[in-house]
C-alpha cells in the first residue's frame, strides 16, 4: 500500500470513528454527508477498478514471459543442449505458469468490470 493510499485510509478511519460516535449520540446524517459517502464509494470503485486492470496487465506480461521461456526450452530441447527431458519438463511448467497468469488475468479483468458495474449502479 502507498503512503498515500495508507494516509487516505487512516484518515478514513478517523472519520468513520467520528461519524460512528455521532451516530451513537443519535446525531442525524446530513445530505451533504451522505453526498461524501457517495462520492468516496464512486472513487474507491474507480481506483479498485485501475488497480485490478493493472494487474491483470502484470499478468499478461508474465504469461508472454513464461510462454517466451517455453519456447527457449523447447529450442534448447530441440538443439540438443543439456538434458531433452528437462527442458521439456521446464517448459511444461512454463506453460501452466503463463496458463495461470492468463487465468488470473482473466479474473482481475472480471473484477475491474464488476467495480466499473457498481460504480454505474451506484450513481444510477
Amino acid at each position: 500500500m502507498s503512503d498515500e493510499a495508507k494516509e487516505r485510509a487512516a484518515a478514513r478511519a478517523e472519520e468513520l470513528f467520528d461519524r460512528n460516535a455521532a451516530l451513537e449520540r443519535g446525531d442525524r446524517v446530513t445530505k451533504d454527508q451522505a453526498r461524501r459517502a457517495a462520492q468516496r464509494a464512486d472513487e474507491a470503485h474507480e481506483r479498485a477498478a485501475a488497480a485490478h486492470r493493472r494487474a491483470a496487465d502484470r499478468h499478461d506480461e508474465s504469461a508472454r514471459v513464461h510462454d517466451r521461456a517455453a519456447e527457449v526450452h523447447d529450442d534448447a530441447a530441440e538443439a540438443g543442449v543439456g538434458d531433452p527431458a528437462e527442458h521439456h519438463a521446464a517448459a511444461e511448467r512454463h506453460r501452466q505458469a503463463a496458463a495461470a497468469d492468463r487465468s488470473a488475468a482473466d479474473t482481475d479483468r472480471h473484477d475491474a468490470a464488476a467495480d466499473e458495474e457498481q460504480q454505474r449502479a451506484d450513481r444510477a
